[in-house]
């Protein structure tokens, strides 16, 4: 993981670390859906495409997932799907000092799930991942078509919940690769931490 994110594994851990004292609580989760954005960094900004050397700019935009989900055996395990896009702007290795030539646009789309800690309490830290695919193109630049291939996601994360409504911060590694119809690999693998809102569905359970 990037070192720019270990301020926020360290708040991650400090506060995760107050959830065995938290109150028990009891909250509806028949249907739970999060809409999450932050930092996200492309981990190779240097790759070949068409026979050319292209540079990326690491730091990704356009970040946005919705996840949808429920919770099964007990509270404490979660199933669901999640939906991901970025977008990172590349260039020609050899334009020196110019613009930004393209634009790559990355969508995945995972099964997910994931290990509550401390179930229905008002923290709650969790581990999950997801498989899935990823597709991306870049709208008439060198990556010929659409390009796809498969996806796979580990995360680490807190929970912060009221009733209905809640928080979550994110840490995610995403690794997938893709090819497009010449052939050519694009690895489209991120790293990222995020903020996110989430909301829950459902008959409310007594305290």
């Amino acid at each position: 993981m990037h070192r720019r994110f270990a301020p926020f594994l360290a708040l991650l851990l400090a506060v995760s670390a107050a959830a065995v004292r938290a109150e028990q609580l009891e909250r509806p989760n028949s249907f739970v859906m999060s809409v999450k954005s932050g930092e996200v960094t492309l981990v190779d900004a240097s790759q070949t495409i068409a026979g050319a050397e292209r540079e990326f700019n690491d730091d990704a935009s356009n970040f946005l997932a919705l996840e949808f989900e429920t919770r099964a055996r007990g509270e404490d395990v979660a199933v669901g799907g999640e939906i991901m896009r970025y977008t990172n702007r590349y260039r020609r290795a050899t334009l020196t000092g110019g613009n930004y030539e393209d634009s790559m646009r990355t969508f995945a789309l995972l099964a997910t799930g994931k290990f509550f800690f401390g179930e229905g309490r008002r923290f709650e830290p969790y581990l999950g991942g997801g498989v899935g695919v990823v597709q991306l193109h870049d709208y008439g630049g060198p990556i010929e078509g659409l390009a796809g291939g498969l996806a796979a996601k580990a995360v680490v994360g807190l929970q912060v919940r009221g009733d209905r409504f809640g928080g979550r911060l994110e840490l995610f590694h995403l690794q997938g690769a893709a090819d497009d119809d010449k052939g050519d690999e694009i690895d489209a693998s991120a790293n990222g931490v995020l903020l996110g809102a989430t909301f829950f569905f459902g008959p409310r359970r007594p305290r």
